[in-house]
């Protein structure tokens, strides 16, 4: 007679639940999404006008503090002074991007360069329109044709960098950022890139090397005013830090440097989500779900910005805690900015596990199969909870699908063992339990398991 221990089926949706969500639904805190490479830059100050110098730098610096009604007023200033200035084109196009006046930022770049025909940084501007209208064919075009202009331009590699990492295309994205360091050695910004370059890449050593190497170079912070970074870029710089250390898995550390910008700059929504994810991370949840709310809270001032997965991340977080209520009120707001969100049906599920609610778990898992059909996670806790409503045959076809999908992991044949095993078939069951066995190795078999496997090896085949 087979003892039915379904407790061991919650256990093992609990190992499952950690396993799966640490390589899968947990979404590795973001990297600061600010533009690490200051507009600045790009924008000439005239040393041998005096006068137009002045006016030129106090609208660097209004841009610099984003006062960008005064910065336009201050750069249309230099228009009148000297209407064929096309550097002050540039500068008055690149403050109308910042404020996402597309038009306006077009209509002053096209100035430019019919104003000089040779000015680099006017279709550099051009071309960072284009890449904020997604038109990244036209973007790269710009950037190409001021690089074979002028082969030592760093700012237009810094600028094709940008472009090729928004691709995906690591690799020329990497080759550019060189290329301008090579040129521009001693800066913050282009470290900063390339660490950034390197995350898309998932070096996140090398990386970090970048980001220790972008801080040893920045300016004490009481000379910013006299640097060509802004207070935001100059946080930034701790807040990458801190989401590589998060990536690393060295939370104190991600903590301490996300201090820093929070200390710097403390109305970016990011470092408090960074910072919640590392004190998560080291159970703080208290800290965490603090900081989480702070993130939320700033981030609803911005609502074009895609914050999603701070509410999903705020869930897990009352997961954690046992509060179930504000979990799923959380996962079902996370479904409310992004419907087709399958990890967040996943989470929903497993608190209906929690509660035992078996029926509305599996609807759970299946909206997210439905979503994702090759998604693991959702098939493997449906198999699990099948378990737990002595559905065996349909807990086999799950476990069969998760073999399918993923061999390598142990979830699989666990489960499929304990179907088989509940259902009465032993070979298949001892066939699946000693291949999870040989996947976890002898030593870290869950100890809830063994009499099953010592009684099925004494069973008559």
């Amino acid at each position: 007679m087979r003892i039915k221990v379904f407790f061991i089926c919650t256990v093992a949706i609990i190992a499952l639940t950690v396993i799966l969500t640490l390589n899968n639904s947990l979404s590795y805190a973001t990297v600061t999404g600010s533009d690490p490479t200051p507009t600045p830059t790009l924008i000439y100050i005239p040393f041998d006008n005096p006068a137009l110098a002045e006016i030129m730098q106090n609208g660097v610096d209004l841009a610099k503090q984003e006062k960008y009604d005064e910065a336009i007023e201050v750069f249309n200033q230099a228009i009148e002074i000297d209407p064929n200035f096309a550097p002050a084109y540039v500068a008055l196009g690149y403050v109308y991007l910042e404020i996402k006046d597309y038009d306006s930022a077009m209509t002053n770049s096209q100035l430019a360069i019919e104003l000089d025909l040779e000015l680099a940084e006017g279709y550099i501007l051009r071309g960072d329109i284009y890449q904020k209208l997604g038109n990244y064919e036209e973007s790269l075009k710009e950037y190409n044709f001021v690089i074979s202009l002028y082969p030592d331009k760093a700012e237009a590699y810094v600028a094709r960098s940008r472009l090729y990492q928004l691709l995906e295309d690591y690799d020329s994205a990497l080759a550019d950022i060189n290329k301008a360091l090579e040129i521009t050695p001693e800066s913050v910004a282009r470290y900063v890139l390339r660490a950034l370059v390197y995350i898309g890449m998932e070096d996140y050593e090398t990386a970090l090397q970048d980001i220790i190497q972008a801080i040893q170079l920045l300016p004490d912070f009481s000379e910013l005013e006299t640097s060509n970074l802004s207070v935001v870029q100059y946080a930034n710089v701790f807040g990458v830090a801190g989401s590589i250390q998060n990536r690393l898995g060295n939370y104190g550390a991600a903590i301490e440097n996300l201090d820093r910008a929070i200390e710097i700059f403390p109305d970016q929504a990011e470092f408090y989500y960074n910072r919640g994810f590392a004190y998560y991370s080291l159970g703080n949840h208290d800290q965490a779900l603090s900081d989480y709310n702070l993130a939320i809270e700033l981030s609803a001032e911005a609502p074009e910005f895609d914050y999603l997965g701070y509410y999903f991340e705020r869930g897990l977080v009352y997961v954690a805690m046992s509060n179930y209520p504000a979990a799923l009120a959380d996962f079902n707001q996370a479904l409310e900015l992004k419907p087709d969100y399958s990890d967040a049906y996943i989470q929903i599920g497993l608190i209906y596990v929690a509660q035992e609610d078996y029926s509305a778990a599996i609807s759970s898992f299946s909206d997210a199969i439905e979503i994702e059909p090759d998604n693991v996670q959702a098939y493997a806790n449906r198999g699990l909870t099948y378990i737990s409503l002595e559905n065996y045959d349909l807990a086999i076809q799950d476990f069969d699908l998760v073999i399918q999908l993923m061999p390598e992991i142990f979830v699989g044949y666990l489960g499929r063992g304990l179907a088989y095993y509940y259902s009465g078939y032993g070979k298949e069951a001892l066939r699946d339990l000693r291949e999870y066995e040989r996947l976890v190795g002898e030593e870290n078999v869950n100890p809830l398991y063994i009499p099953i496997i010592e009684q099925l090896g004494l069973d008559p085949v």
